[in-house]
């Protein structure tokens, strides 16, 4: 027996993965950089909200993550990993919008969705919008309708994006490859 590491993995230049604060419900106020989340519940990012305390539990959830940077990350352009989210998710970077994966349907009935959940996660920051040798924070809005949810899968973290797009076109001609090898 022995460890599998999937060769076309990418690793985060900056690994987010750990402890997030939590908390159900949604209030737009939980995306903005000041909110006080001190009250709020530990999780483990990636991992079901279910399997932590959560069970049966569909509906809205907010996660957020404060955290620093390097110096040398805070200009480049930058590309957050967030795995993947089950269902759909709003992503915040210190206040501002920076991408989300599907859409809240109307009366959050799992028919108005398809497959975001299974969508790895991946959102250009533009740069200026990290700033290092401060706290940074990422807010999550999460909606899950059915059975499991949350941001349940790897990796989380950030990446360069030149790093991200190299890896990116290498993945693709590894499809192609197969694709044409059957």
């Amino acid at each position: 027996m022995g460890l599998f590491e999937p060769a076309d993995y990418l690793w985060p230049d900056v690994l987010l993965e750990g402890r997030w604060k939590f908390r159900t419900g949604d209030d737009s106020l939980w995306s903005t950089p000041s909110f006080n989340d001190t009250q709020w519940s530990s999780i483990l990012v990636p991992g079901y909200m279910e399997a932590q305390g959560y069970r049966d539990y569909d509906g809205f959830a907010w996660y957020r993550l404060a955290f620093g940077i390097p110096a040398e990350f805070a200009e480049d352009h930058m590309v957050l990993l967030l795995g993947k989210v089950d269902d759909v998710d709003e992503v915040y970077v210190n206040g501002t919008f920076v991408g989300r994966t599907g859409h809240v349907p109307e009366n959050q009935d799992r028919s108005e969705l398809s497959t975001e959940w299974l969508i790895p996660r991946t959102y250009t920051i533009p740069p200026g919008i990290l700033k290092a040798g401060t706290t940074n924070t990422i807010a999550v809005r999460v909606l899950d309708v059915w059975m499991h949810g949350g941001i349940y899968d790897g990796p989380v973290g950030l990446v360069r994006r030149e790093n991200y797009m190299e890896w990116k076109n290498k993945k693709s001609g590894i499809k192609k490859f197969f694709e044409w090898l059957w």
